[in-house]
């Protein structure tokens, strides 16, 4: 699984950048700019960032409910070719 999506479901459980970060084992300023680049890409808002800890924006929240499925079935992928193997 791509270590972006895990950095956004990481943020978005936490909370915060800081503990997101530490979880990460990156720095804050780092997931700051990645968080920037996707928001930037996808052309939305996925945080307000007016609350502390930070809340999914209603797209941020239909994201992370993406990224759970495609981890699900990444997982799911990788189990049946283990299976094939």
């Amino acid at each position: 699984m791509n270590h972006n999506y895990e950095y956004f479901i990481t943020i978005a459980e936490s909370g915060s950048l800081t503990k997101a970060a530490q979880l990460l084992y990156t720095t804050q300023p780092a997931l700051s700019q990645y968080l920037k680049r996707l928001e930037k890409s996808l052309g939305v808002e996925l945080f307000d960032r007016s609350t502390s800890p930070l809340k999914l924006t209603y797209t941020g929240e239909r994201y992370y409910q993406y990224l759970l499925q495609m981890k699900a079935l990444d997982e799911n992928m990788r189990r049946e070719f283990q299976d094939i193997k």
